[in-house]
């Protein structure tokens, strides 16, 4: 056990860190699964009401647990003290512009719609 502690302060290697990196891992991987199979069932349950198809289903599923994986990672590196601000300003810039890019699309498909709408109620009245 000595050989143990001596290489991990040798290697600048916190035990406290270190121990609480595995309980992390340990924990997540024993949540994630599981919130993986209540997904899968709330999934199905939604799928006739919604019109999803099993591939549908199944991309939510892994697009949400590779955002828990991530979100783990991010907390192991911020235990070893590995700066992520630049990481989460890089994540809210790409969110912004996603957003930004639906509400343009929906605005000119709520303009076009009406602009057809109108059209469309003045060929009838003719």
């Amino acid at each position: 056990m000595t050989q143990i502690i001596e290489w991990l302060n040798q290697h600048n290697i916190n035990a406290v860190k270190a121990i609480g990196t595995v309980a992390i891992l340990i924990l997540a991987s024993i949540v994630i699964p599981r919130l993986s199979t209540s997904l899968k069932q709330w999934l199905i349950h939604l799928q006739s009401r919604l019109n999803l198809t099993n591939k549908t289903n199944s991309i939510i599923n892994r697009v949400t647990i590779a955002v828990l994986w991530t979100l783990i990672v991010f907390i192991v590196l911020d235990v070893w003290g590995i700066g992520l601000g630049g990481v989460w300003a890089v994540l809210v810039g790409a969110v912004t512009i996603i957003g930004v890019g639906f509400i343009a699309t929906w605005a000119m498909t709520r303009t076009y719609l009406k602009i057809a709408g109108r059209s469309r109620s003045a060929i009838n009245v003719e």
